[in-house]
């Protein structure tokens, strides 16, 4: 019995550390996506609902717009956030029109 608990404590250390790291570790977290696929998204109809415009901005630019108001469009969910970005480096941000 006490052997059961052991290995199943050191599997489960294991998976804590996998866990964190995973999390943890820096990495690009962007998606490529196209125009067509986002002018099809749900997440895009989901954010207009809730009266957002969008724009994308060039790399260069992203501040100057983070300072207007606009805020970086993320798909997925709060540990798993990625940013929007076209093949050619544009990133996508919005804006609530309140």
């Amino acid at each position: 019995m006490e052997v059961i608990v052991s290995v199943a404590s050191i599997i489960g250390g294991i998976a804590a550390i996998w866990f964190i790291v995973d999390r943890l570790v820096i990495r690009d977290k962007s998606i490529e996506v196209t125009d067509t696929w986002w002018d099809s998204s749900s997440l895009k109809s989901k954010l207009k609902e809730k009266g957002y415009e969008f724009r994308w901005s060039n790399p260069d630019r992203v501040q100057e717009r983070l300072d207007s108001g606009y805020k970086i469009i993320h798909t997925g969910h709060f540990y798993n956030r990625k940013q929007i970005k076209k093949p050619n480096g544009q990133v996508l941000v919005g804006k609530r029109n309140d």
